[in-house]
């Protein structure tokens, strides 16, 4: 498993399923090497996952067929009630599992999707038709918000509206959240002054996350405030190119790479902005980390952050790919970052009414009930 929202979800959704005469049993994957790999699962959670090497997410024919065999076997020996997957290639290979097996229940969760931003035009094409095939052997389809609901039933038409319905992610904030006794322990560590501005990204290196936008866009920002920097927190395929970019525009003193970090808290701690600028997304889980830790946002016009950024002063929701108009949004929302901080308790009350483990488990929970009846 690697360090990521949907894993977290699905660690909690194990965790607090598995009570009484309920048994709940997890699948999964492997990290890439530029990855990087949940280790606490056990610690945090108490679960003991079921890592299937095979399952990786570079495609591979032979590693696939390996990874769909240790599926049904594992599917065929615990002989479950409810089959419930999360991500593109895991749903894929649980869902005909469960169908070829007779499994009664076959929920799918996205996350996101891979139906825009990802492959060419034509192997796109190839994607969709096989969700809305996937989804005819599937009893439910869960979208994570209102616009990715959307995507599912009207846009890309995967699946009936009948059969789908809206639950949004939910978290353990006691884990997440943490109290600001280290606040200024990075800016400690980098050597920056409690004055300068500091602007972070949180998540993996890849295209569809964009990365090369938000570096022509902090370069924009830099002409406006020479006293800001960067933190770069995550990697990726994309490393080695961003860093090229980065030396190019002569920002190497305001742009720092601070790898795959687990206490992100330390680190939100000590943010003014959190900026995303992806292709693609369904409900990035650092909107909700930093906003839980009362840090505005600002991120472009994708999946469901809408939905998140719900006040003017959470941040600002920039439509389209211009550096200039982002590192605008920027400026306004670092103008306002002193103000929102004072809002940190109202907006983690407000993340944890929406977002909160209690509110998952019983949506869940209702949702199999109803499936079995």
């Amino acid at each position: 498993m690697t360090i990521s929202g949907p894993t977290l979800h699905t660690l909690l959704l194990t965790q607090k399923l598995n009570v009484g005469d309920n048994r709940s049993l997890l699948i999964s994957g492997v990290p890439e090497e530029d990855e990087k790999a949940y280790e606490d699962a056990e610690r945090n959670y108490g679960v003991n996952p079921i890592n299937v090497k095979e399952l990786r997410r570079t495609p591979g024919i032979l590693k696939e067929i390996m990874a769909i065999v240790k599926i049904f076997k594992i599917i065929n020996k615990s002989k479950p009630d409810v089959v419930h997957t999360h991500h593109a290639k895991a749903g894929t290979l649980g869902r005909v599992a469960a169908k070829v097996l007779g499994v009664r229940i076959r929920i799918h969760t996205f996350h996101g999707h891979v139906l825009s931003g990802y492959f060419s035009e034509n192997v796109t094409k190839l994607v969709i038709l096989a969700e809305r095939f996937l989804a005819k052997i599937s009893t439910s389809i869960i979208t994570i918000s209102a616009e990715q609901f959307e995507d599912i039933v009207h846009r890309y038409r995967i699946a009936p509206e009948c059969k789908t319905t809206i639950i949004p992610l939910g978290f353990d904030f006691k884990k997440m959240v943490s109290t600001n006794k280290n606040k200024g322990l990075w800016r400690q560590k980098l050597g920056i002054e409690k004055s300068t501005v500091c602007i972070g990204f949180v998540g993996r290196l890849a295209p569809i996350k964009n990365v090369t936008f938000l570096i022509d866009a902090y370069a924009e920002y830099l002409q406006i405030n020479r006293d800001s920097s960067l933190w770069i927190i995550g990697d990726g395929p994309e490393k080695e190119l961003l860093k090229s970019k980065i030396f190019q525009k002569e920002m190497v003193k305001n742009v720092h790479f601070l790898g795959w970090q687990t206490n992100l808290s330390e680190i939100y701690n000590d943010l003014d902005v959190l900026a995303l600028t992806s292709l693609n997304e369904g409900t990035p889980v650092a909107i909700i980390e930093a906003l839980s830790h009362g840090v505005p946002v600002v991120s472009t016009n994708v999946g469901g952050v809408k939905s998140i950024i719900a006040l003017p002063e959470m941040g600002r929701v920039v439509d389209g790919f211009d550096p200039m108009s982002f590192s605008q949004s920027l400026e306004e929302t670092v103008k306002i970052a002193s103000i929102s901080k004072k809002s940190g308790k109202q907006w983690y009350d407000e993340m944890y009414q929406r977002y909160s483990s209690d509110r998952l488990i019983e949506d869940i929970r209702n949702l199999y009930a109803t499936s079995i009846e």
